[in-house]
């Protein structure tokens, strides 16, 4: 479990380590634009201020974006860049939550009925 709580944005993706083949799961920093395979961009945005969420997906590969909002261990919302041609980014996704709350955000990659793991942020809202 890994906890970020930097100007109230989660930002979620996956890396892989071009080396060993091992994967490497992170949160982006907020300077950075994504986390995503290096060279490929894709990551699911969760912003405090609005209550927001966000699935952005630069990388023409088939595979579209999945994610999800869960506060206080219950689903909230999801967003999704599947059906769209890349690069495209989700409007943003709002909704009141009431504060403070626990947050998670998830993610996926999903290509018809394949889905692929990315991964989870926590934070708070």
């Amino acid at each position: 479990m890994k906890l970020l709580s930097h100007r109230g944005r989660i930002r979620v993706g996956m890396l892989v380590a071009a080396t060993a083949g091992t994967l490497v799961m992170g949160l982006a920093s907020p300077a950075s634009a994504a986390i995503g395979v290096p060279g490929d961009r894709y990551g699911v945005y969760f912003e405090a201020n609005g209550d927001k969420l966000q699935a952005c997906d630069n990388n023409p590969d088939g595979w579209g974006v999945y994610g999800e909002l869960w506060v206080n261990g219950v689903y909230n919302r999801s967003v999704t860049t599947q059906g769209h041609a890349s690069p495209y980014c989700t409007p943003w996704k709002t909704g009141d939550i009431q504060e403070p709350a626990n947050v998670e955000v998830k993610a996926w990659l999903r290509r018809g009925s394949d889905w692929k793991w990315v991964g989870s942020a926590y934070g708070q809202a």
